[in-house]
């Protein structure tokens, strides 16, 4: 996902690479359909546009989709700006919607009603600080939660990790992705000095 990262006297462009957030190709691929499982929803994406800070404040602007899913009538636009979604069980897709103030907020698209239903948020999740990650193999959600790392499990979001303090220098999002198999999250801080690390990753049990 590219933003970018503006305060009132000066403006960096800054990226954050994570690579379920990027498709290359925008609208040209449908995704679980060949070889899915039968509890999948197909989808795609339609199109993109950026969603720009309220009353063009600080800091930053955030990449979102409009979204389409195959139904039994055909494709069909879902009422929301998000990135691109993950697979749940039960025919049903985790959506991280983008807000026109640009807070984050789980919705969950459920197939054999069509509705798009709230998620409670886990009660130290904050928006403004991360870009949750989720991890379908396991069905973790990953988040920056009050200056640490936190993953917990898809609702009732058991606590099954918590990182050590990181220290904030920036108003860049923290960066986090999951390895591949879930055991591992990983996350970029905050350059705030020579001792910090490019990358730290922590255990997910």
């Amino acid at each position: 996902m590219m933003g970018v990262r503006c305060c009132p006297s000066l403006c960096i462009p800054f990226g954050v690479v994570i690579a379920a957030l990027a498709p290359e190709n925008v609208g040209a691929q449908a995704h679980g359909s060949s070889g899915a499982r039968s509890d999948t929803v197909e989808w795609r994406i339609a199109d993109s546009l950026m969603v720009d800070p309220p009353d063009k404040g600080c800091c930053y602007s955030l990449r979102g989709y409009h979204l389409d899913v195959k139904t039994s009538h055909g494709w069909r636009r879902l009422p929301v700006v998000a990135f691109p979604p993950d697979q749940l069980p039960d025919r049903s897709l985790l959506l991280r919607v983008v807000q026109a103030d640009q807070s984050i907020v789980f919705r969950r698209y459920v197939a054999s009603t069509g509705r798009v239903l709230p998620v409670a948020a886990p009660p130290d999740y904050d928006s403004s600080s991360t870009l949750p990650i989720f991890n379908a193999r396991r069905l973790l959600v990953a988040y920056d939660g009050g200056g640490r790392v936190v993953v917990r499990r898809w609702p009732p979001w058991d606590l099954l990790a918590t990182g050590p303090a990181i220290e904030g220098c920036s108003d860049t999002l923290l960066g986090i992705e999951f390895s591949a198999d879930g055991r591992w999250v990983i996350w970029y801080p905050p350059h705030c000095s020579d001792q910090v690390p490019d990358r730290d990753s922590l255990g997910v049990p």
